[in-house]
């Protein structure tokens, strides 16, 4: 192993890198140098230069072998380099590391599984920009309110604003179901969620003085 090493420090040619794996005979020593060639080649340009000249046989051979061993992650790694992105998503979601997959899914073209990694992920508003996209307005909408985020985006207008306040109500989320129906002009039932929804607007003193300005709109106080 220590006469392999030396070996890999004297490398200068991607002949030589081939000759070197050509030379060792176990798999598992293989991919392990290979492995270590390719974390060095992320720091220095001569490794970067010698692994991308290297026949694509040998990374090929590590992918499979970390597949069949379960190593996921450290072969998502390897598919990667060598352009396989649909490969590496696999493999990271694999791994667990769905918000990997989901970035490699979406850049790949691949909407349908990269949302489905992002919802894996717990990732929801870029689930909701791709849901979008894809025409799932519904989804989209579900996925927005899970993401927690406040402010309600145009993609609200783009179905009818009584099914938005259905979908944040069942999603559990009031205060936006209460701005919903302020914005369509249902002040009794805005307030009505608002009220449900205290325990989170105790978070904050902006929406509490909105509950009251509704409250006295209302006649009610």
């Amino acid at each position: 192993m220590v006469c392999v090493v030396n070996k890999m420090d004297n490398i200068k040619t991607n002949q030589s890198l081939e000759k070197v794996l050509e030379g060792i005979k176990d798999i598992e020593t293989r991919v392990r140098i290979l492995s270590g060639f390719i974390k060095r080649s992320q720091s220095t340009i001569r490794e970067s230069v010698l692994l991308a000249n290297l026949p694509k046989k040998y990374i090929f051979e590590a992918i499979k072998y970390l597949d069949t061993r379960a190593k996921y992650e450290d072969a998502a790694k390897l598919a990667k380099l060598v352009g396989d992105v649909e490969k590496a998503a696999d493999l990271y979601e694999q791994a667990g590391k769905f918000d990997f997959a989901a970035h490699l899914y979406e850049n790949s073209g691949n909407l349908v599984k990269a949302v489905e990694a992002y919802e894996k992920a717990e990732e929801f508003w870029p689930a909701s920009r791709i849901h979008e996209r894809l025409g799932n307005i519904e989804e989209a909408i579900r996925a927005y309110v899970r993401s927690g985020n406040t402010p309600i985006p145009e993609l609200f207008n783009k179905i009818h604003i009584e099914r938005a306040i259905e979908i944040c109500e069942e999603c559990g989320d009031f205060f936006k179901a209460a701005e919903l129906c302020k914005k369509a002009g249902k002040h009794q039932k805005a307030l009505e969620f608002y009220k449900r929804a205290l325990p989170e607007l105790n978070k904050s003193s902006g929406a509490l003085e909105d509950v009251g300005k509704l409250a006295e709109k209302l006649g009610l106080i």
